[in-house]
């Protein structure tokens, strides 16, 4: 949602907790550097009212934390995306990696950027975790990637869905594997 507020609390056992405001941009995405390590909590308010309230997110020195909420203009919550790192091996990187579970239907969606030269076979292992932060469901891709750019998406296989039927109210999912591979 553009030109809401997004409220970024400390997590402080004792004192004063650091308070950060920012307010969305036109495309509805925040940035916010400079907030000193530790556990946060994110509230995103529009007119007084917390439309979604992110609890415990981490902060670590020197890295980037990304965190995307969708919520629809209605007030509604929509779906829960969470971004994460990008992962760079070599002249590959695996960039824009989101979680999205819209419908009970959780996939990792991102690009694979190829600066090799050759067609390389690129390996994506993806986790997908439920709340308590427990694994419900462990997905592998194989793609071939030419020099340039592939978006990709996984999803839970019919064999996931089939014999853990929970795996559709992951609430997380990461890519965990990236493996490289020079094309013959």
């Amino acid at each position: 949602m553009k030109s809401v507020t997004v409220d970024i609390i400390q997590n402080a056992p004792q004192g004063h907790p650091h308070r950060f405001h920012v307010k969305t941009n036109q495309q509805g995405h925040f940035s916010y550097g400079g907030i000193p390590p530790g556990a946060y909590t994110v509230n995103v308010i529009s007119h007084g009212r917390i439309l979604k309230t992110i609890e415990s997110v981490t902060v670590d020195s020197g890295n980037v934390q990304s965190l995307a909420i969708q919520i629809s203009d209605s007030g509604k919550t929509a779906a829960l995306q969470y971004a994460q790192p990008d992962i760079v091996k070599g002249c590959i990187a695996v960039r824009n990696i989101t979680f999205h579970n819209e419908a009970l239907n959780p996939a990792v969606f991102g690009s694979i950027q190829n600066r090799c030269g050759r067609d390389v076979y690129v390996h994506l292992g993806v986790s997908f975790f439920g709340i308590n932060g427990d694994m419900l469901g462990d997905e592998l891709s194989d793609k071939l990637v030419a020099a340039g750019a592939l978006e990709f998406r996984v999803g839970l296989s019919n064999f996931t869905l089939r014999f853990k039927p929970d795996a559709v109210h992951a609430n997380v999912g990461r890519v965990t594997d990236v493996q490289v591979r020079f094309q013959e």
